[in-house]
């Protein structure tokens, strides 16, 4: 048998054991969502885009939604911009919420960092943007006018048609922000190029609804991917948001007035025949941490008619 004191002694040493372990876990689960919030990630997609001459097949459009900059940010934007650059994109578009949107701009990226970043932004064909709602809650015209002065191109319910590396048209229509901005008076009615690739930017998916069925292809951001997912790789019903979203419509805490409720997630989603695809965005809500859901930026591939492209699976949201 041993003695008291080697008893004690044993005693000591397992327990210490047992702190260095639940404080190795605890640093190792500290660091995996630290990673996991600020590692980005690049999802390289390709879709097939009606109208698109095969000239123009591989057109390599970036894609970025939703960084989210604050006021210690101008590393991460500029890393951001490098980034987005190495994908040698013919066009890049930038789908709103440039800064965390609090009053105080002291919370926020400068404007003359956020001018800086849209100005190191490369690609041949052009860099356009549309707003957020964040870009409401700090100053709507403030945003516009630094992403001006860096040579974005914003666009608010308008179309341009740009030149592709073939010689060929590309239409860009840019809509206003679906919860912040006054709704377009009936985008149905807009006259949209004919017969001409055209690509749709918002940044919450629910403008998608403002379109007319088939036209172009959409791109939006405003989800977050959820943020918080229970599984990586998962379905929507992985997603914390949309979970808290059926909850409230289980429990009649939605109106009737904002029904109905699209459960808009992430990834391509068909939503009454109109396609789109939606970035979980590059950032965070305030709440920086994501859980299964890194932050991203999106390299889109153009194509006429691609077999791979064509054997994408679009899901259909739900609604509530």
């Amino acid at each position: 048998m041993l003695s008291a004191d080697a008893e004690a002694s044993k005693r000591r040493r397992n327990r210490g054991i047992a702190i260095a372990a639940v404080a190795g876990l605890c640093g190792a689960f500290v660091l995996w969502l630290h990673l996991g919030t600020v590692m980005l990630v690049v999802r390289d997609e390709r879709i097939n885009l009606p109208h698109l001459d095969p000239a123009d097949d591989g057109l390599r459009v970036a894609v970025l939604s939703d960084p989210h900059f604050g006021p210690g940010d101008a590393s991460r934007a500029a890393e951001i911009a490098d980034k987005l650059n190495a994908l040698e994109p013919a066009v890049i578009l930038l789908l709103g919420d440039f800064v965390n949107g609090d009053p105080d701009p002291r919370r926020s990226l400068s404007m003359a960092e956020l001018t800086r970043f849209t100005r190191s932004l490369h690609a041949p064909g052009g860099v356009f943007a549309v707003t957020g709602n964040h870009e409401l809650w700090y100053d709507r015209g403030q945003v516009i006018a630094a992403l001006r002065a860096g040579g974005a191109q914003v666009l608010c319910n308008e179309t341009v048609v740009i030149r592709t590396p073939s010689g060929r048209p590309l239409a860009i229509h840019g809509m206003t922000d679906y919860t912040t901005e006054p709704k377009p008076d009936d985008i149905t009615k807009q006259q949209f190029p004919v017969d001409t690739p055209l690509l749709v930017m918002m940044h919450d998916p629910n403008s998608t609804r403002f379109l007319p069925q088939a036209t172009g292809f959409g791109l939006a951001g405003h989800t977050h991917g959820g943020q918080f997912r229970l599984v990586p790789n998962g379905n929507d019903h992985t997603s914390l948001r949309l979970f808290v979203q059926r909850i409230k419509g289980k429990l009649g805490m939605i109106p009737a007035y904002q029904r109905p409720v699209i459960l808009f997630d992430r990834g391509f989603t068909s939503y009454r025949d109109r396609r789109l695809f939606i970035t979980s965005g590059a950032g965070g809500n305030r709440v920086k941490t994501r859980t299964f859901c890194p932050p991203e930026l999106v390299l889109l591939r153009l194509y006429a008619n691609d077999p791979k492209a064509a054997r994408q699976r679009f899901a259909i949201p739900e609604e509530i």
